[in-house]
């Protein structure tokens, strides 16, 4: 018995293996794709010192690089989270599985990338047709300038919001709300079930729209017009990002994700050129 109980147990470790890796991975490009908020993070610093007429000895520079801190700790923590919770929940990584379980990461990922196409796409439609909707009760400052997007700002919204912020909200908060849902109100049952799944979803959209809720107010100030525009925009972008995740994969949310600001970006270009 004790021998075949050992070779059980050295059958699941030539299987599987500690995704140390993986883990490594992402901290790495929530790193790097926390780098692209500086030029954003510099130009905040140096407003906000002007309009409060602040004497700093340090430089705006220096205070730019010390404001990156919080939102890499922030994915830090995200990422450990979700690979302490994911592993039961039916919730995958193509670059996770192929850490721990070995899987080919392509041949995984690969045929999920039309459903993440499609979805940002989706997501995006959705955003410039609302903003279309609500453009007569939007201050000045949200709306279309005819400016195009700096080259800055398209590597700030494509690796910092594309992939970033999908391992914040979905590979660590939407990971760790299923598993909570499924511990504690499903836990007679193996594995979590849709409603967990869904309220997982729902949460972690509202906490991604409220989420946006500094930026929106260094831009503007917010109204309730402009507050509901940014729940249910980045809301309905987060259900989306959300279902993929749940049944393609989080390399497919992030696909979408970037598709969608593909979509905005790409139609602030063709607005540029049109104004």
């Amino acid at each position: 018995m004790s021998v075949l109980k050992d070779q059980t147990k050295q059958n699941h470790n030539e299987k599987s293996r500690k995704p140390w890796r993986s883990y490594l991975i992402f901290l790495a490009i929530a790193a790097a794709g926390t780098l692209t908020l500086y030029p954003m993070m510099a130009e905040a610093v140096e407003v906000q010192i002007r309009e409060l007429n602040l004497d700093v000895a340090i430089s705006t520079e220096v205070l730019a690089w010390l404001s990156l801190i919080n939102p890499f700790v922030l994915a830090l923590i995200a990422i450990t989270l979700g690979h302490l919770t994911v592993r039961k929940t039916g919730l995958r990584s193509f670059t996770y599985e192929w850490d721990r379980l070995r899987k080919p990461f392509l041949s995984s990922f690969l045929p999920t990338v039309k459903a993440g196409i499609v979805g940002g796409v989706a997501a995006g439609a959705i955003i410039v047709a609302a903003d279309l909707v609500f453009r007569s009760w939007l201050p000045p400052e949200l709306l279309a300038t005819g400016e195009m997007p700096g080259i800055s700002h398209i590597l700030m919204a494509f690796f910092y919001g594309g992939v970033v912020e999908e391992l914040m909200m979905r590979w660590g908060l939407m990971t760790l709300l299923v598993w909570l849902f499924w511990k504690v109100f499903q836990r007679k049952k193996n594995e979590p079930g849709g409603a967990a799944f869904w309220t997982a979803i729902l949460v972690s959209s509202l906490i991604f729209a409220i989420g946006h809720f500094g930026a929106t107010a260094a831009v503007t100030d917010i109204t309730p017009v402009v507050f509901i525009r940014m729940l249910l925009l980045n809301g309905a972008a987060g259900v989306i990002f959300g279902w993929l995740y749940w049944k393609k994969g989080l390399e497919t949310a992030m696909v979408a994700h970037i598709m969608a600001h593909v979509v905005m970006n790409g139609t602030a270009f063709i607005g540029a050129l049109i104004l």
